[in-house]
């Protein structure tokens, strides 16, 4: 639905408790979301003009333009200088969303332990549901994801082509909540640990090769296997190295 044909009346006000602690201008952007939501605007879908919201909003020019700057940063519009520009509702990506929590992540560090933990108990069910859900051409995508795994003969250049083939069996899921959270995971290990060892055993690529079998016969047991025993035999050689995550922030990544 385009701004063309939206109503002109202003949206429901959110209950105070909502509000409480908000500016006006969050307020505002938390108003014009539901606005957004009663409308059914899709991506791509324009916003109305402003002196539209400030009548929408009943709110002043000023508000309204730190309310869509509110929500250009939360990453749910762009705006467009020019002919045949203005707000735009646009899709939140994955890396503005990864790039978000790890800033919360800069200040409140997680454990290596803990992320351990996290991957240990997500990419086992990753796996056995790939395995049931994939079809044959999307496991020779992941295949060809595999080879520096595969082909790595030094152990630190052999782990950090396990994350990357982490990322692309994250991202073959058709559970956005799984996607999201095994792509970031694998990206914290990824960018974020730091391995005082020079070198770093974490065994051959063979888990990879028995991964994709499994993958290929449509049996979940045995991708979940050999994804737990890859992560286990990891898990212990970061532990024992006294690797640690770093207090950095994760680096933006170009749009694909």
């Amino acid at each position: 639905m385009t701004s063309s044909s939206a109503p002109s009346r202003r949206p429901p006000a959110r209950r105070r408790a909502a509000e409480r602690g908000l500016s006006r201008p969050q307020a505002i952007a938390e108003t014009l979301k539901d606005w957004i939501v009663e409308q059914a605007l899709a991506p791509g879908d324009r916003l109305p003009q402003e002196a539209q919201l400030i009548s929408i909003l009943g709110a002043s020019k000023g508000t309204v333009r730190e309310a869509l700057r509110v929500l250009e940063t939360q990453g749910l519009i762009r705006t467009r200088t020019g002919p045949g520009g203005g707000a735009f509702i646009t899709p939140v990506s994955g890396d503005h969303a990864a790039l978000l929590l790890a800033n919360l992540f800069y200040f409140e560090r997680p454990e290596l332990a803990d992320l351990l933990a996290l991957r240990r108990a997500l990419m086992p069910v990753l796996a056995a549901d790939l395995a049931a859900t994939t079809a044959p051409a999307d496991v020779d995508a992941l295949a060809e994801a595999a080879g520096p795994v595969l082909a790595a003969v030094r152990p630190d250049v052999r782990r950090a082509a396990g994350l990357a083939f982490d990322e692309a069996l994250a991202a073959a899921s058709a559970n956005p909540l799984m996607r999201f959270t095994c792509g970031f995971v694998a990206r914290m290990l990824g960018e974020l640990v730091e391995i005082p060892a020079a070198a770093l055993d974490v065994g051959d690529g063979a888990w990879a090769a028995e991964l994709l079998a499994a993958l290929r016969a449509g049996d979940g047991a045995a991708a979940a296997r050999a994804m737990e025993m890859r992560l286990d035999r990891e898990g212990a050689a970061l532990l024992a190295a006294q690797a640690v995550v770093a207090r950095r922030f994760l680096g933006a990544r170009a749009p694909r």
